[in-house]
């Protein structure tokens, strides 16, 4: 089984994506983030620009099958008790998350899954059933603490994204509304 982590990879950006099209933004913005972990280069933002703020969404690639409650996932972003997390057609609220693995972290929902297959990004749902709360508008360009106040980069493009390396993947949403910024291999 392919690893996802941070950690297990040190996913260096020039592995990830051809480096001289990478275009940074030359301004960082301020992070709000109500989960906790790690965003990893590459990772789906959504940045207003006005008030030059970024909000991570939230991406989960499933690794193995859901076993009644529990599902393993790939590490990045922590996702809170309560929080909806839906594949595009299931969606199940979160009980719990153990993160003491090291090459992923363990969900426990509230009900039996179902319909949740190895491969699946799972996201954080919004107000419309099985639709994302978020969509990126740029990527995340170093690694960061997801913490309230943490300044970020933003990519603005990039060519050659490898999107079997990135660990925290973009749902078909997020390149909808990045754009042509990015081209993926």
């Amino acid at each position: 089984m392919p690893v996802y982590s941070y950690k297990e990879n040190n996913n260096n950006l020039h592995e990830v994506v051809r480096m001289d099209t990478v275009y940074r933004l030359s301004v960082g913005f301020i992070l709000k983030s109500n989960h906790r972990g790690v965003l990893p280069p590459l990772a789906p933002i959504r940045v207003n620009m006005e008030n030059r703020t970024a909000i991570p969404c939230l991406r989960l690639r499933v690794l193995a099958e859901a076993e009644e409650k529990v599902v393993k996932v790939s590490k990045g972003l922590i996702p809170n008790k309560g929080d909806k997390l839906s594949n595009g057609t299931n969606t199940y609220n979160v009980s719990s998350v153990d993160t003491s693995h090291r090459d992923y972290n363990v969900i426990t929902f509230t009900a039996n899954v179902t319909g949740f297959k190895v491969g699946d990004i799972l996201f954080e749902q919004g107000n419309v059933d099985n639709e994302p709360k978020s969509t990126a508008n740029y990527l995340n360009y170093a690694p960061t603490k997801a913490e309230d106040g943490a300044t970020i980069t933003a990519i603005a493009k990039g060519f050659e994204v490898k999107e079997k390396r990135l660990v925290m993947p973009l749902l078909k949403a997020d390149k909808e509304t990045l754009g042509g910024m990015f081209i993926y291999i």
